[in-house]
């Protein structure tokens, strides 16, 4: 198996709010530790903006799971198990694609093996 080489940037290119797509799967990618080089991610769903209205301008993801096991939000039947994650525009930074999430995680590969030889 071969996984085809890629020119990384030197940061992190997170969705646009204009790029987001209902029902589509995104990971969350954020970073911890010194350095920041311990990796978190979680799999969440977009399922739409102004979901909830008295809370307008707000983007929600739902948990891939409860999605993935057929529980909608906007759904009449019991939402008991759902766990909604909601964002501004301005803290989208940490949402990613597939290809964009998967280049934050080489990246932080890189730093790491950087790292390791620095620390010897």
């Amino acid at each position: 198996m071969y996984f085809e080489g890629r020119e990384l940037t030197n940061s992190a290119i997170p969705v646009k709010a204009e790029e987001l797509v209902l029902g589509e799967f995104y990971y969350h990618v954020t970073f911890f530790g010194s350095g920041l080089l311990i990796p978190n991610m979680d799999t969440l769903v977009y399922v739409g903006k102004d979901v909830i209205p008295h809370e307008p301008g707000l983007f929600y993801f739902q948990d891939a799971e409860s999605y993935a096991n057929g529980l909608r939000i906007d759904s009449e039947d019991n939402k008991e198990g759902i766990i909604l994650s909601r964002f501004d525009e301005n803290s989208l930074n940490g949402i990613f694609d597939f290809d964009r999430a998967l280049e934050s995680l080489m990246r932080c590969s890189l730093l790491r093996q950087k790292q390791k030889k620095k620390d010897g």
